[in-house]
């Protein structure tokens, strides 16, 4: 018993501990970082797949009244 709390009081101890939890915010830091990246790229997709249908409507609209004026 005595020397479970020698462990948890010894200086190696607390520098591992210090180095675990710096791992674990780094990690955190990075995942959030990640999510972020992520988010911005599906957001900036699915708005160029929305904006694609009405570009091809108005090009073919476009094309068919040139086409209909022609004739």
């Amino acid at each position: 018993m005595n020397s479970t709390t020698n462990f948890f009081k010894s200086i190696r101890f607390r520098i591992a501990l210090v180095f675990v939890l710096l791992m674990i915010i780094a990690l955190e830091l990075l995942g959030a970082f990640f999510v972020r990246q992520i988010e911005r790229q599906n957001l900036t997709t699915f708005q160029q797949q929305i904006a694609l249908p009405k570009y091809v409507t108005d090009q073919i609209t476009t094309a068919l009244k040139k086409k209909d004026s022609n004739e």
